[in-house]
């Protein structure tokens, strides 16, 4: 259920999987390959406080380590979902008015993706593609 912190941030991965797939390759091509910076101003609060949570990851790693608490782990996972899902409920990702908001946007899913697929490794625990 979504009461499962683990189960919660697995279906957050393969909802972006889904999300990306609909985008398709080259849409994610040009957003990572593009130069955000111009974009990045402009993004709304929801994309920052995911943005703000995902730079937390290595820190959470040390700490979960040096405190033997792999819980923390799970804690930021699901917080990462939870994040993830404001931001994509806040804004069109697919077909944003403006490429360089779309450009953003998908960049911003592909990190999403890989900072949960990371936390989910790191448990021990399959990111799936779909559910």
């Amino acid at each position: 259920s979504q009461d499962n912190p683990v189960y919660y941030a697995q279906y957050a991965h393969a909802r972006i999987a889904g999300i990306l797939k609909r985008a398709g390759e080259e849409r994610v091509a040009r957003a990572l390959a593009a130069d955000l910076r111009a974009s990045a101003e402009g993004l709304h609060p929801s994309a920052r406080s995911l943005l703000k949570r995902m730079i937390e990851l290595p820190d959470e790693v040390r700490e979960a380590a040096e405190r033997r608490a792999p819980h923390r782990l799970t804690v930021f996972a699901h917080e990462t979902a939870q994040d993830f899902s404001a931001f994509y409920r806040d804004v069109k990702v697919v077909d944003a008015e403006d490429d360089g908001d779309e450009d953003v946007r998908i960049a911003i899913c592909v990190a999403t993706q890989r900072v949960l697929a990371r936390s989910l490794d790191l448990l021990g625990v399959c990111a799936p593609e779909e559910m």
